[in-house]
């Protein structure tokens, strides 16, 4: 059974972001730096674990954050597919050249797939592990309950699926009012994001799915909460340096909670099987 650490996930993403510098990808090379936050280096080892990987599984994933993608493919044990609603195919591609995968990418073994989760043209029963990680907390509407029906429809039986998604003891939307991602501003507030309650899991998620809950561990900062620092909107390079020291970061403010304290709680992890 493969594993990994948060320690080697990190040592990859920095190995890979400097490769991308020294070909003079500098913005590409610190995005990839910037993208392993201090949560970030505990959701993707954690998810992969969680996968339960052995060679010859074909993982599909949805919507997540790519280095988990782009780290697995370099195992050359799995099949993998790496999808979002954005076509990522041109920037993931830098990222496929500078690991030296064009080979496995041409042969099939690594695929890059623009994929709406509410509607996935997979068959029925074609993965054997599938992983989403703070994705489908984006999907507007009903279309978190939709992707988890697809889930359960392209996943074998007996499969494994790893999901997180923000956190708290009541449920919550949020909008912003500028434009992101593939969603255009224009004059009304867009849907953000929501976190999810004990109920929202259940009745979103869980239920709707049919697969069985096996685990379910919620995690967030329990003393001060080092995300209060940190804000999205300053510079890259600034959010890079933050990085660098993610997995420190992330050992000292972030643990795994108790049932007691579930108002500290800021992310779910959720692992279901399908029998």
């Amino acid at each position: 059974m493969f594993t990994t650490t948060d320690s080697e996930l990190y040592s990859f993403n920095l190995k890979l972001a400097l490769k991308l510098g020294s070909r003079f990808q500098i913005k590409t090379g610190l995005k990839r730096i910037a993208s392993f936050s201090y949560w970030r280096s505990l959701e993707e080892p954690l998810v992969i674990n969680k996968l339960k990987l052995v060679p010859g599984d074909k993982i599909l994933d949805i919507g997540s954050p790519k280095t988990p993608f782009l780290y697995l493919a370099t195992i050359k044990q799995f099949t993998i597919y790496g999808t979002d609603i954005q076509d990522r195919t041109k920037l993931l591609l830098k990222n496929i050249n500078c690991l030296g995968l064009n080979e496995e990418y041409n042969k099939g073994r690594v695929k890059i797939e623009k994929q709406d989760a509410r509607q996935l043209s997979y068959k029925d029963n074609e993965f054997d592990k599938i992983y989403s990680i703070s994705c489908l907390e984006h999907i507007e509407n009903n279309g978190d309950t939709q992707a988890m029906r697809e889930i359960y429809r392209t996943l074998k039986k007996n499969g494994r699926v790893v999901i997180t998604v923000p956190f708290k003891s009541e449920y919550q939307e949020s909008f912003r009012d500028y434009s992101f991602w593939d969603k255009s501003f224009e004059g009304e507030k867009i849907f953000y994001q929501r976190h999810y309650d004990l109920e929202a899991l259940k009745e979103r998620l869980i239920e709707p799915s049919k697969l069985k809950l096996e685990k379910l561990e919620l995690y967030g900062e329990p003393g001060y909460r080092f995300q209060n620092m940190i804000l999205m909107k300053v510079p890259l390079a600034v959010r890079a340096g933050f990085s660098i020291a993610s997995p420190l970061i992330q050992k000292h403010y972030i643990k795994q909670l108790e049932n007691d304290q579930i108002e500290r709680a800021m992310m779910a992890c959720l692992c279901l099987v399908k029998r």
